[in-house]
């Protein structure tokens, strides 16, 4: 990404686009050779090429100069490449302390505790001890099946890319937000680089987008062809809040979009923000609460000799 960023400065110098190849150490005679068959640059730069950069290029090139599509890709880019970088942070630490203390706990539950459990009989444990044991295994059985679950819908999502399915999975309140906040993303860097809102819309539905912002678009778009108008069809789509429709009108009555789409991206993350904190609360609860289930069944075990004695 460095070595565009460089370009895209180079060339916006005023420096020839054969001269900052040279410049950056690249093998600017294969590109020659190349161009004399009467290949596009464009065509070039996007050949065998994969990925949300090189869409975004695609787009940009279609509109402006290679310079200015070049930085508005990049763009782009870095907004939604910094976005999954501060939200992993910020949800590392709660998920790690929840696996942690999973994987803890099982390994109890598989090691530790049949081992101490060797020497007595079924019969012999109380009741406390059994349900504990039966809860704490039953427990560990469902995490197990929703982790499975979740890796195993994040790999294959887009073999159940039904309509259906989709309208089910919007009506999840963070779903909704999640998606709303990826759209607001897109439109407020396009509009920073002067496309135009139904632009915009268009290039998202070329842009191999995640599923949902997908269907999403596709809904707006249908809307759009009946007549509607763009606002209209926004409010008549379910999944947008109330906030992003009166910021989105607000920015588009008064030309100042991308402000109002920042304004509301803001007012979401503080919501988030809040809910992690939450989350990471129960979490840690959770986390608390296994050790706790593990204490207590360990000191169950070193009660039953005394039980089993006292029993004589």
């Amino acid at each position: 990404m460095n070595e565009w960023k460089m370009l895209s400065k180079l060339m916006m110098k005023g420096y020839p686009f054969l001269t900052c190849l040279e410049l950056l150490g690249k093998d600017h005679h294969k590109l020659i050779s190349q161009l004399e068959k009467g290949e596009k640059v464009q065509d070039i730069l996007l050949k065998n090429q994969k990925g949300s950069f090189y869409e975004h290029l695609s787009f940009f090139l279609s509109l402006t100069s290679l310079p200015i599509a070049i930085q508005a890709s990049i763009q782009l880019y870095e907004f939604f490449d910094n976005w999954k970088k501060r939200w992993k942070k910020q949800c590392s630490y709660p998920i790690f302390m929840f696996l942690f203390s999973y994987f803890i706990m099982l390994f109890f539950i598989i090691f530790i505790i049949p081992q101490l459990l060797q020497s007595f009989q079924p019969e012999n444990m109380g009741i406390l001890f059994s349900f504990l044991l039966w809860f704490v295994k039953v427990y560990c059985i469902f995490i197990a099946i929703g982790i499975l679950g979740v890796f195993f819908l994040s790999i294959y999502m887009k073999y159940f890319y039904k309509e259906k399915m989709m309208m089910n999975i919007l009506r999840i309140r963070w779903i909704q937000e999640y998606v709303v906040y990826i759209l607001a993303g897109y439109l407020r860097e396009l509009d920073l680089q002067g496309v135009s809102t139904r632009e915009a819309f268009q290039f998202l539905l070329q842009l191999k987008a995640p599923l949902l912002l997908h269907y999403i678009i596709q809904k707006i778009d249908k809307e759009l062809l009946q007549g509607k108008e763009l606002l209209e069809a926004i409010q008549d789509t379910s999944i947008f809040s109330t906030n992003f429709c009166l910021c989105f009108r607000i920015g588009q009555k008064t030309g100042t979009l991308a402000e109002a789409l920042m304004e509301y991206m803001q007012l979401q993350e503080q919501s988030w923000l809040q809910m992690l904190k939450k989350m990471s609360i129960f979490i840690q609860c959770i986390a608390y609460s296994f050790v706790a289930i593990m204490v207590i069944l360990v000191y169950q075990v070193m009660l039953l000799p005394l039980e089993m004695l006292e029993m004589m």
